[in-house]
């Protein structure tokens, strides 16, 4: 079922871009505004290229989901809505601020502060949605240790939506060079697939086995759906691109992978599986912190990735490694998965 859904996703995708790109060369032929301070080959190379991709594979793991819902009857099971729901909230909010850069012909578009507001209000809704839901347990699990440590409602709502927010930002701040983020983004989801297929009932405390294999098998349809769907906006997104997934898509992702994360209660986890995203944004801060106190900066530029490119990678080089790095990361965390539970 799993193998269908995924070549069902990938071929769908494919057909529904090279329609997108069209219709979006067409009707917003100037595409998304390129940052003006980012590298100076970006001005040239990524001008007129289309955005709002990301909202192709959106809409196809969506109606997947929809599907295997009816088909089991869990139509109105929340628990099993969330990774979609929470996706479909994070792309709203990069999709609104995707349509505000192109309208106004600006990189700049929600401002960094409602942007923010907003994920935090998005993030502890499914945070508070997952403790009540999640076989009605909240629990934070510390790895190689394996302790599952029992908070109330209020305390894993704040710690939810933290990861849903930091999770959502940093793959957004990956989103900045042909490739990077759908590259990254398949890795971790690969990671987090596994987690599903061989580990998901070390953190099941339900007695139900039958809704512990329905839930699985719902959870896993859905991220090969999305692994499909990534692989086939790959084709287009591959340096150099022909379409970006803009803020829509990159938010989305992050949203989503956080989301199974909480549900796997993997999220330390995460800070292994999406070392990349991690790394991008702790050379945001970092510049950032460094440049107040000194006056200088500590990167060429951020995120680390454009560091690389002012340093004369190429885009393929700079995906290559991080990519490489990204699937080593995330070895190490299933193998310490693997090892707190043995």
């Amino acid at each position: 079922m799993v193998i269908t859904t995924f070549f069902t996703a990938f071929f769908t995708c494919i057909v529904y871009l090279k329609i997108a790109i069209l219709l979006l060369k067409k009707f917003i032929p100037k595409g998304q505004p390129i940052r003006l301070e980012g590298p100076e080959n970006h001005i040239t190379q990524k001008k007129n290229t289309p955005t709002f991709g990301g909202v192709v594979f959106v809409f196809i793991s969506l109606i997947t989901h929809i599907v295997i819902m009816l088909q089991h009857n869990e139509m109105k099971n929340i628990f099993l809505w969330l990774p979609s729901l929470c996706m479909l909230s994070y792309g709203a909010l990069g999709f609104y601020d995707d349509f505000l850069k192109v309208k106004l012909h600006h990189s700049n578009g929600v401002s960094a502060v409602v942007k923010l507001c907003i994920q935090l209000a998005i993030g502890a809704a499914i945070a508070f949605c997952i403790s009540q839901y999640h076989f009605s347990l909240s629990k934070i699990w510390i790895p190689i240790i394996d302790v599952k440590i029992q908070v109330n409602s209020i305390i894993y709502c704040i710690w939810g939506a933290l990861v849903l927010v930091a999770s959502s930002n940093a793959f957004n701040l990956t989103d900045g060079v042909d490739g990077l983020a759908t590259t990254t983004s398949i890795i971790v989801i690969i990671s987090e697939i596994v987690v599903l297929c061989f580990f998901y009932s070390h953190f099941s405390d339900n007695n139900s086995s039958s809704l512990e294999e329905v839930s699985n098998i719902i959870l896993l349809s859905l991220c090969f759906s999305l692994l499909g769907s990534l692989f086939g906006f790959l084709i287009y997104n591959k340096h150099p691109a022909k379409i970006f997934m803009g803020d829509v898509g990159s938010m989305s992702l992050g949203g989503f992978i956080g989301c199974i994360a909480l549900i796997t209660r993997c999220e330390l986890l995460l800070l292994l599986f999406a070392i990349v995203p991690v790394l991008e944004t702790l050379s945001v801060i970092l510049q950032v912190s460094y440049y107040k106190i000194t006056k200088n900066r500590l990167f060429l530029m951020t995120p680390i990735h454009h560091h690389y490119e002012k340093k004369g990678w190429t885009e393929n080089k700079i995906n290559i490694r991080f990519g490489t790095l990204s699937i080593i990361s995330c070895i190490i965390g299933l193998l310490l998965l693997y090892s707190s539970m043995n």
